[in-house]
């Protein structure tokens, strides 16, 4: 316990020093060119030098390329626009997924979506795809939201298809510690809907960060992906904050810091039961039990955090069950 300690003070100290730059990182692909900070992956799948148009940067797939092979499955790949990051970062895009023969329309068909992705740039070398992903589009001829956090070449995929208006969307991916969670929301939007989250402990501190595009057997491909924005910047707040909302349910935990007894209540309809676990800022799981339930829709325990082999700093609650996902909670053990 005491070298998890101490490598969660030099974790979140590094992570301070470089959160000062991350949002110096952020491009609204208003020039001519795409800027040289930006690195290329499987340039082979789309048009180079990457096309800029009138504030978007365009991803135009290869008909060729991209007969049932441009996609990001087991251990293929289709293609990256990426910087490499280090640390924890929130990171949010916009995109319009498009017709190539017709730009002004939304992609109408297949399964063709474009977004954002976080990699373990050793992926390249071990033949072994590691990263998470976030993008819109069309999936099965339905827009949807698609996630898929893959491990060794082995993926779970969550699909979504509420709150879609059409197939372009803006897309977030929030990184803190071993955490990825991921959200949506309809351009223009003021309210994130929290969509997943997925822990990856297996994951590097420096990550390939960047933009996607990809058809599924989808031949000949005609998925035009356009992005407005990439803007980078710190994680400086729990997620459990004003702009995020969970569909089903309400969670609130206190106090934080915390000292001896945490507060947990969850407003929530469901006849399964709910669990409660705690992991450190390595990913590992340290405490788990299921939760009490007052009635059909409150669920409400205390847990004295001093009686658990916790030093002081940052931890990560998740409440699961089989039909509520909660996301990722954040208190800081005193």
């Amino acid at each position: 316990m005491k070298n998890n300690y101490l490598i969660g003070i030099v974790y979140i100290c590094f992570t301070t020093t470089v959160f000062s730059q991350i949002s110096a990182l952020s491009d609204v692909f208003n020039d001519s060119i795409l800027d040289e900070s930006w690195n290329l992956f499987q340039t082979q799948y789309y048009q180079t030098p990457v096309p800029m148009n009138n504030g978007f940067m365009e991803m135009n797939l290869d008909d060729v390329e991209c007969n049932r092979t441009c996609v990001w499955w087991v251990d293929m790949n289709a293609g990256l626009i990426y910087k490499e990051i280090t640390g924890d970062f929130n990171v949010v895009i916009a995109v319009y997924t498009k017709q190539k023969n017709n730009p002004t329309q939304d992609i109408d068909g297949w399964t063709q979506l474009a977004g954002l992705m976080a990699r373990d740039p050793a992926s390249t070398t071990s033949g072994n795809e590691n990263y998470v992903f976030n993008v819109a589009g069309m999936r099965f001829d339905n827009p949807s939201i698609e996630l898929k956090s893959t491990t060794n070449n082995l993926s779970s995929i969550r699909a979504f298809t509420d709150n879609m208006s059409g197939t372009a969307a803006e897309l977030r991916m929030v990184r803190e510690g071993t955490f990825f969670s991921l959200y949506s929301r309809q351009i223009g939007s003021s309210t994130w809907i929290f969509r997943d989250a997925f822990n990856r402990p297996d994951l590097p501190a420096t990550l390939q960060v960047g933009l996607i595009a990809y058809v599924f057997e989808a031949y000949p491909g005609n998925l035009l992906a356009q992005f407005d924005y990439i803007r980078f910047s710190e994680v400086d707040a729990p997620l459990s904050n004003d702009e995020v909302v969970h569909s089903n349910h309400h969670l609130n935990m206190y106090p934080n810091p915390v000292k001896d007894e945490l507060n947990i209540e969850l407003k929530a309809k469901t006849n399964n039961t709910i669990t409660v676990e705690f992991y450190n800022v390595l990913g590992e799981k340290i405490f788990e039990r299921p939760l009490n339930r007052l009635n059909d829709s409150t669920t409400k325990t205390k847990i004295d955090v001093s009686t658990l082999n916790m030093v002081s700093g940052i931890y990560f609650v998740k409440l699961k069950s089989n039909d509520i996902n909660t996301g990722v909670y954040k208190f800081v053990k005193n």
